[in-house]
């Protein structure tokens, strides 16, 4: 199997024993490099070519013929991993790769990468039919977080300690942060039109909610710990002011946990700054916190602002109190 388009500088194909003693130079050849981000490469390289399966696949991206450099010793431009592939339900399957000196900074394992994406979304039997792809990319590495965006990956998320490799400061191994990115089938339109996909912005789910309660309680520091396990900023009423509020809210790409107190003389202004910002002010939950023991029952109440579910909270609520509070607002709003 050989992948490459036309007027293309690379072509890729599984890496085979053929391959081992160039891609040994290859990797040897950019270990500074390379080990700055991750593993060297070299430990249990001809496992990496031997031992591929339905699991796991080693892709080598070849230069071509006019552009190689004769004293490099070999003509590999990079190598791309897709490990862990999951078929049925799933779909999926994570990348890795790397680039070699002298190749690296030309584009060319991006031509190569381009190549397979477009095989690992291909329908069978002429591709692996996957729906997803997934890499992981440590902060700091830019070149490399650039490069998935401009093929249309999105940023997903940060795992704190994802994964075992040398770290930064003395290349010991520990456990280290990542950034996520995923790319999906139906965003991928393939390489000849990637101008149509690259730098595409995250999809983000929109998640909001009114925290009611008295100024001098304990709502602040509660809507803070709610904003954090929601994942969204705070909207302090006391702080911005009635004029401001709902615009910066209009313009968070994630929403936001609006406090302050709030009385009935306050509904329409509510309702209409929520619509304003682009929310279904029906589906927006609000928050009370109470300034000591709860209402009878305690949970969910009864209508209080004509927003959404209504909420009621103790006082100094604990952290498993919250993180269930926050999953029942996300769940009221997808």
């Amino acid at each position: 199997m050989a992948l490459s388009r036309p007027g293309g500088r690379v072509s890729v194909a599984l890496a085979t024993t053929r391959d081992l003693t160039a891609l040994r130079t290859a990797t040897e050849s950019s270990q500074q490099r390379i080990t700055r981000w991750g593993p060297s490469g070299l430990d249990g390289l001809e496992a990496q070519v031997t031992d591929q399966g339905p699991g796991r696949l080693t892709f080598l991206v070849h230069v071509h013929t006019s552009l190689r450099v004769a004293a490099a010793g070999h003509g590999i431009a990079a190598r791309i991993n897709l490990n862990s592939i999951v078929r049925g339900r799933a779909s999926w399957a994570t990348l890795g790769y790397d680039a070699f000196d002298p190749y690296a900074g030309r584009g060319l394992l991006r031509e190569g990468l381009a190549l397979v994406v477009d095989h690992a979304f291909a329908r069978e039997p002429d591709g692996l039919g996957l729906h997803r792809l997934e890499a992981g990319v440590q902060p700091g590495n830019d070149r490399s977080a650039l490069l998935l965006r401009s093929l249309g990956f999105v940023p997903e998320g940060f795992s704190p300690r994802l994964l075992w490799v040398p770290t930064l400061r003395d290349l010991a191994d520990d456990w280290r942060d990542h950034d996520r990115f995923a790319l999906a089938r139906e965003d991928w339109p393939g390489s000849g039109h990637l101008p149509q996909v690259a730098f595409r912005p995250p999809a983000r789910r929109r998640v909001v909610c009114v925290v009611n309660g008295v100024d001098d309680s304990g709502q602040h520091a509660f809507a803070v710990r709610l904003g954090v396990e929601l994942g969204v900023p705070l909207l302090r009423r006391e702080a911005l002011g009635d004029d401001a509020i709902f615009a910066v809210l209009a313009e968070s790409p994630c929403g936001a946990v609006i406090s302050g107190s709030f009385t009935e003389a306050d509904e329409g202004w509510l309702l209409a700054g929520l619509t304003g910002a682009g929310y279904d002010s029906a589906r927006v939950p609000e928050v009370r916190y109470a300034d000591g023991e709860p209402a009878a029952g305690g949970g969910r109440t009864a209508y209080r602002l004509g927003l959404g579910p209504s909420w009621e909270v103790p006082d100094a609520p604990d952290a498993r109190g919250i993180a269930a509070l926050a999953a029942r607002i996300a769940a009221d709003q997808h």
